[in-house]
């Protein structure tokens, strides 16, 4: 097989994950959310007492970056700032049940992806595929 014709196979395969993701965002009514966006909300979904600037020390970012960031999950209602207990200064990050949902929607997208290659492949198919997937999805 040429590699120009697997490219473009492989570029067709991939566009019905983004297709079926795009569908996703527009039937819940959702925002859509780059990779690191939604690394960003995991983060704070998985830390109960992050702040921002622990937030911009986990992932590298400058104060001003952090703020825009967070500005703009505030505006788009994807999280909330609490005052610590511990120290009222603090601001405490948090998610919203619309931030929750948008944090985990990565997962309902891979769902929905397993779901459409369940159906169009055989068993034979998919035994296959996945033996194939773990081939090249393991790092030497």
């Amino acid at each position: 097989m040429e590699f120009e014709q697997f490219r473009r196979t492989l570029n067709a395969f991939l566009k019905v994950y983004y297709d079926g993701s795009k569908a996703l965002y527009q039937k819940m009514a959702l925002p859509e959310l780059t990779q690191k966006q939604f690394k960003y909300l995991k983060a704070i979904d998985h830390d109960p007492t992050i702040t921002m600037s622990d937030l911009a020390q986990h992932f590298n970012l400058s104060k001003p970056s952090i703020t825009d960031i967070i500005q703009k999950f505030e505006t788009a209602g994807l999280i909330a700032k609490e005052r610590s207990l511990d120290d009222g200064r603090i601001m405490i990050l948090k998610l919203t049940e619309l931030g929750k949902v948008m944090a985990n929607t990565n997962q309902l997208e891979s769902e929905a992806f397993t779901e459409h290659i369940f159906h169009a492949l055989s068993d034979e198919e998919l035994t296959t595929l996945h033996a194939l997937l773990q081939k090249v999805g393991t790092h030497p």
